[in-house]
């Protein structure tokens, strides 16, 4: 009489054993933190969560035993948010962070740490990041030579230390960092450019610091502060705002010296920059200049601005980055979003479309045209450009089917 019973039990046992695996084959991120200790265990990771976006704990990247090393974690690029932290350390055939590409967000510490692969001379593969919730750490990285791919960062609660990376020539790239609670800066033989704007304003501020063992400019907290001092200029002020859909740039420096001018540079996302107009410097002066530039041609949405200052000598230096958001100009219209198989459009007048994925490449490219099939694309965010001969209109499009 029970038999049928426990032939149901049995039955749900495997419908629910089916759907627990499923959702896992569908991509469902592993709760807690992750551990990658070789490439199969990279590849099993891309392989079991190919849709994956956040790790609720720490993501360790870390080579353990001298077989099956870790050689790409391109893998990993559907991960947006590492809410612990993301330590990248021991990797002696790593030759590169591609894969890390679209993470935003790290809401514990950043380590890089003792990766010494030839190839290893930068941190391309970081670009995307905007956030570290505590420290960034950079220490024993033999052939690391910038950190120019963090130029994107603009926040992190905690400390900077960087530390034992012999190559290592300069910190630009962390010019955009706010909060900083601390600096370490050590024994980087070859270190000789550590007066970026982040790391003067800290120490104008009265930050605490250690500074030793570097070279040139960066050989002491003493040298730091000089090199601060006689930096080419001091931007007291820069703001962007709309003005009847354009952009009005507005910046104040207090003073200048050997300065040639400013490239305005524009981007859509923060990380890949345009030079839009270069706008000629004072050259040397002690009294506050006013310089303003008014955008005619900036994109629907969000719009990124930073100035590119430039010496009499060809050196450079960046500001921070200001936003601002364009309403949608009339004319325009696009749907439907998201899109399964084809997106329509309705410009102004003809021009250039192209469909542009999250890596910057252009995927589709048509001319004299209202409508676009996406049929063929994998699932995903892109940005639809449209150029006409007055006016670049741009918008995110989501292909989902």
């Amino acid at each position: 009489m029970n038999q049928p019973r426990f032939a149901l039990a049995g039955t749900l046992f495997l419908v629910f054993t089916f759907v627990f695996f499923a959702n896992i084959v569908l991509g469902q991120c592993p709760p807690g933190a992750v551990t990658l200790q070789t490439q199969t265990q990279v590849n099993n990771f891309a392989t079991t969560y190919p849709s994956c976006t956040t790790i609720d704990g720490n993501l360790i990247i870390q080579q353990q035993g001298t077989s099956d090393q870790i050689t790409d974690i391109s893998g990993l690029s559907s991960l947006t948010t590492i809410n612990g932290d993301l330590n990248i350390r021991d990797n002696p055939s790593l030759p590169n962070l591609t894969g890390l590409d679209n993470i935003s967000t790290v809401g514990g510490m950043l380590q890089v740490r003792n990766n010494d692969a030839a190839g290893f001379t930068s941190l391309s593969g970081l670009g995307g990041l905007t956030s570290v919730g505590t420290d960034v750490l950079i220490l024993y990285n033999d052939n690391l030579a910038n950190v120019n791919a963090l130029s994107s960062l603009t926040h992190i609660a905690g400390k900077i230390q960087a530390q034992d990376n012999p190559l290592l020539t300069s910190l630009t790239g962390l010019d955009n960092v706010s909060g900083i609670t601390n600096l370490t800066i050590g024994s980087n033989a070859a270190l000789s450019m550590c007066h970026v704007a982040s790391v003067c304003s800290f120490l104008d501020a009265g930050g605490s610091a250690a500074i030793w063992a570097n070279t040139g400019d960066c050989e002491t907290k003493a040298k730091v502060q000089a090199a601060c001092a006689a930096l080419p200029i001091i931007l007291t002020n820069f703001d962007a705002s709309q003005e009847k859909g354009q952009v009005y740039l507005d910046w104040v420096t207090s003073s200048e010296y050997n300065n040639k001018g400013f490239n305005i540079q524009r981007s859509s996302d923060g990380r890949s920059w345009t030079d839009i107009a270069f706008v000629e410097g004072a050259g040397e002066t002690s009294s506050a200049i006013r310089y303003t530039y008014l955008d005619e041609n900036a994109r629907t949405g969000l719009n990124y601005y930073r100035l590119e200052q430039i010496d009499y000598d060809g050196q450079v230096g960046y500001s921070d980055m200001v936003t601002v958001h364009l309403a949608e100009k009339r004319g325009f219209s696009v749907y439907p979003n998201p899109a399964k198989n084809k997106i329509y459009f309705n410009p102004d007048d003809t021009g250039v479309v192209r469909l542009v994925n999250h890596y910057g490449r252009i995927v589709l490219e048509a001319k004299n045209v209202n409508q676009l099939d996406v049929s063929n694309l994998p699932n995903g965010i892109y940005e639809l450009v449209v150029s006409t001969g007055s006016v670049v209109f741009a918008e995110n499009i989501v292909v989902e089917k």
